[in-house]
């Protein structure tokens, strides 16, 4: 899953095929951790975004080809998921990001 989370064709059925499991016993198996192959899709996707609008080396790069380039193809969809996730927008943690490395923060 980790190598094909830039895939935004990625979903469940994909992840359970490839691990040779049907979707119904891994989400079984997630529902313990109170997660599903969706959400877990999901989260690590909003992880790597959020690295990426961290990352000094990526502030070349829009938040739209960052949420792109993870796999997401609808930005509204994304900006929720993130700021639902994260607690502020991706403008407003790629900001605070950037402030925070001004001010010599880790």
């Amino acid at each position: 899953m980790e190598a094909r989370l830039t895939d935004p064709d990625l979903d469940g059925q994909k992840v359970a095929d490839i691990v040779g499991i049907s979707v119904r016993y891994a989400n079984a198996l997630l529902a313990e951790q109170d997660s599903s192959l969706h959400r877990l899709i999901l989260s690590r996707r909003l992880s790597r975004c959020r690295f990426a609008l961290e990352d000094p080396n990526q502030v070349h790069r829009t938040i739209a080809e960052i949420a792109q380039g993870w796999g997401f193809s609808d930005m509204t969809h994304f900006g929720r998921c993130f700021k639902g996730a994260y607690g502020v927008s991706p403008r407003e943690y790629q900001k605070a990001a950037a402030q925070s490395r001004q001010d010599g923060r880790p």
